[in-house]
């Protein structure tokens, strides 16, 4: 997986043109942050939450937010703020600012309790705030995920599921690669 293919799984989310805060569950490398970072206006900021975050702290250069200032000059932000935060995202007392949106690349599938997960980070979230979701292909299946089910496991207190990416599908039993379909959910 790289930049261009992960954009390519979330640049079809309905992503605002203010600037908005962010916070990317899971990070690992950084490679879904700098993708969802690409998307957004110059401005926003991204948490990107991991027990070993990979990323490093800085700007990165997102869509560009044209603002009107009190003169009526028009300016834009300096970028995307990534900000790392070291911490277990299912168990870890998160200080968060209310986020516009939270991003979660091949990571719901570790969370036990998705119902309880879920009801937690929805404190996390601002009104018409969005979950995008990212299940792609790995060297191993996922026991425990199965494409059906994110919008049953998702569908209790969100509205408007859509779906960003056609779902593309290896063989299962066989243990080959398997792509879920990616979604996003605007919060009730």
């Amino acid at each position: 997986m790289n930049i261009d293919e992960a954009t390519s799984l979330i640049k079809n989310a309905d992503l605002p043109s203010v600037p908005t805060h962010w916070a990317d569950l899971g990070c690992g490398s950084g490679l879904f942050t700098r993708a969802l970072a690409s998307l957004l206006p110059d401005g926003s900021s991204i948490h990107a939450i991991d027990r070993k975050p990979l990323i490093q702290a800085g700007i990165i250069p997102g869509k560009t937010a044209s603002v009107e200032t009190a003169s009526g000059k028009t300016t834009s932000g300096p970028g995307v703020d990534i900000i790392p935060v070291k911490a277990d995202f299912i168990t870890g007392d998160l200080d968060l600012p209310p986020l516009d949106g939270i991003l979660m690349a091949n990571s719901l599938h570790y969370v036990a309790d998705k119902q309880t997960f879920l009801r937690r980070i929805d404190t996390w979230l601002r009104p018409a705030a969005q979950i995008l979701i990212v299940e792609y292909d790995t060297d191993r299946p996922i026991a425990n995920w199965y494409p059906t089910r994110s919008a049953s496991i998702l569908s209790p207190g969100y509205s408007g599921i859509k779906t960003l990416t056609p779902a593309r599908s290896g063989n299962w039993e066989q243990g080959l690669p398997f792509t879920i379909g990616e979604s996003c959910m605007p919060r009730l």
